[in-house]
């Protein structure tokens, strides 16, 4: 029985997941499978696995069911145990999962361990920024004011999934933060201060995905506060604010920016929690709307690239 289980869920991600297949399997630890989860893919993804020879790999095809489905199928056949996830167009470190699993093999009081990420362009190149994730031990508290978990870099005992079960396939966006507020209300979590996976951001849909994503903001929230005690109410105004700014960021990073759009997100972030104004995210995102406001969009992206380069530059902490 392998120690880790890796679950790929894919959908018409052809171009990206020979890349993420492939950093799984130059993994320093390599006692572990890959279920590769094809969800009804359309692109050449079923010609290509079935080309692929190493025995660790599981190819699994189902038809459609979206996101949380496919992930559920590849926990629910795993035979690990511990269960990390990989979504297909994203990539690991060399070393993520020695590190984790030494992590999990250390500390067995604690469910989940995840780690920083770094963030790259469509391409493939580093933005620079580093998503320095801080959730540790018993986190619903700070888990309820934003997710601060990114789903690439966890490592999960798989008898936390068989104690809360699956992700939520009615929710068409945020199920990983969902999980993990689920998780943090029995378990532990520990995190490696440290970028052990490397995100795509992908421009999408500006109208389609802000409206599901503010839907499942707004579900998750209240869903969790209604369980919540009375001693972290308080906190859902934060919560809130957060969704929005996290909105705001959204509808001016998408394929077709709409800046008026972002302006009536960040006020409401605003309005749910106006120490926004304070942090240095919320200022960042009140000067990105400004000067998205003024420039062309290919200006715009000019003036992103020198800053993607320039932060590139420094050196992480």
């Amino acid at each position: 029985m392998p120690t880790v289980s890796v679950i790929v869920p894919t959908y018409n991600t052809i171009g990206y997941l020979p890349a993420a297949i492939e950093s799984i399997l130059n993994q320093t630890f390599e006692d572990f499978e890959i279920l590769l989860v094809n969800d009804g893919s359309t692109d050449s993804t079923d010609q290509w696995a079935k080309k692929l020879t190493d025995p660790r790999i599981r190819y699994i095809e189902q038809e459609n069911q979206g996101l949380s489905a496919a992930r559920n199928t590849g926990i629910a056949l795993a035979q690990g145990q511990y269960i990390a996830l990989l979504d297909a167009d994203d990539r690991w470190e060399s070393t993520k999962l020695e590190k984790q699993v030494a992590f999990l093999n250390a500390n067995p009081n604690i469910g989940m361990v995840h780690s920083w990420v770094t963030f790259m362009d469509a391409e493939g190149r580093s933005t620079g920024r580093i998503w320095k994730t801080q959730a540790e031990g018993m986190a619903l508290s700070r888990l309820l004011q934003r997710n601060d978990v990114a789903v690439l870099s966890v490592l999960v005992r798989r008898e936390c999934f068989a104690k809360i079960g699956g992700f939520d396939t009615t929710l068409r966006s945020l199920e990983d933060w969902d999980m993990w507020l689920r998780l943090a209300v029995h378990d532990s979590i520990g995190v490696i201060r440290e970028p052990l996976a490397y995100y795509r951001q992908l421009p999408g849909s500006m109208s389609r995905n802000c409206k599901v994503m503010e839907a499942s903001f707004k579900t998750v929230i209240d869903r969790h506060f209604a369980l919540a005690p009375d001693s972290l109410q308080f906190l859902k105004g934060r919560s809130y604010g957060s969704a929005y700014q996290c909105l705001a960021w959204k509808a001016i990073q998408s394929d077709r920016p709409d800046f008026s759009l972002a302006w009536g997100y960040y006020k409401l972030a605003f309005r749910f929690d106006p120490r926004i104004v304070l942090t240095l995210d919320g200022l960042k995102l009140f000067l990105a709307i400004q000067i998205q406001k003024r420039l062309t969009p290919s200006d715009y992206d000019q003036l992103l690239g020198k800053f993607y380069a320039l932060r590139r530059l420094i050196p992480v902490r």
